[in-house]
């Protein structure tokens, strides 16, 4: 009698990935939220799941646990508030979604100060000038 190897079943396991993250903003004010949305795909013929990590500059702000039927498409949305004035770079489990950059509303809070002090002052001016003529 031959030798005979015995086999086992082929398992098939999920191949489950992030195939496209993108960010919805570029610019935003200290207040705003942007939405960062990863496109997680399964392409095994198998159920699968995968816990989605967003990063912002390298360091893991948010993940989510989400299940991902065989061959289809999840879409996972992130949505992220920074205060700090600054450029910060985005990326979903190592792919990159791009950045956003939060600006400096600061100069504008100072010029409308400034304009409202001078029209005050030559408010007054022209109060004074009518008083005395």
């Amino acid at each position: 009698m031959p030798n005979t190897i015995p086999t086992s079943p082929i398992i098939k396991l999920p191949n489950v990935y992030v195939e496209l993250a993108a960010l919805f903003a570029t610019e935003i004010s200290p207040i705003d939220t942007v939405n960062v949305t990863a496109y997680v795909t399964n392409k095994s013929s198998t159920n699968g799941q995968a816990k989605i990590r967003l990063l912002i500059n390298g360091t893991e702000e948010e993940s989510k646990g989400i299940s991902v039927d065989s061959g289809s498409t999840t879409p996972v949305t992130f949505t992220v508030q920074k205060s700090q004035p600054g450029t910060y770079y985005v990326t979903v489990n190592n792919m990159s979604a791009g950045s956003f950059t939060v600006s400096d509303n600061s100069m504008i809070l100072y010029i409308s100060i400034a304009c409202l002090l001078l029209a005050f002052v030559l408010g007054l001016i022209m109060i004074c000038r009518r008083v005395t003529i």
